[in-house]
């Protein structure tokens, strides 16, 4: 279900990029908070989501990284939670990296979401430093997740 929707966004994405004329360009300034932002966007969210956010030039731990938090997505949290991996720096239709303050190679936000409006945003950042020990990054990032965000 994931590579089906990964790959129409990337259609539609490159069908946008053709035509610059239609890219839409999100209503974000630095003085708005996260849900007024997503508010105005009229996202209609469902579920909280989980975004793993990285740049067109991955760290060295990134990709391991990014496998683990996607094998604990699927491990635990398919059911409760969406999760999107996104590419900050070419992102076209929100800007993530204002909106999150996205500098690091690598992040993680949790988007708390209840009948479809946003109840705040948690951002993790230098998980990718973590990775040597997989059993702790584990337990840290499920203990995160759940604080956060509820495990159902």
């Amino acid at each position: 279900m994931f590579k089906k929707l990964f790959l129409v966004l990337t259609i539609l994405t490159l069908a946008l990029e053709a035509k610059a004329q239609l890219i839409y360009r999100p209503k974000y300034t630095p003085d708005q908070s996260l849900q007024q932002y997503f508010q105005n966007e009229d996202m209609h969210l469902k579920r909280s989501v989980i975004y793993v956010f990285y740049n067109g030039t991955p760290c060295y731990n990134c990709q391991q990284t990014m496998d683990l938090i996607n094998q604990i997505y699927h491990k635990y949290y398919t059911s409760l939670y969406d999760l999107h991996f996104v590419n900050y720096e070419t992102d076209t239709e929100y800007d993530y990296m204002q909106a999150y303050n996205l500098t690091e190679p690598l992040s993680l936000v949790m988007v708390r979401v209840s009948d479809g409006a946003m109840f705040g945003a948690k951002k993790l950042t230098g998980l990718e430093n973590q990775i040597s020990d997989p059993i702790n990054f584990s337990d840290y990032l499920t203990e995160q997740i759940n604080s956060f965000l509820g495990n159902g």
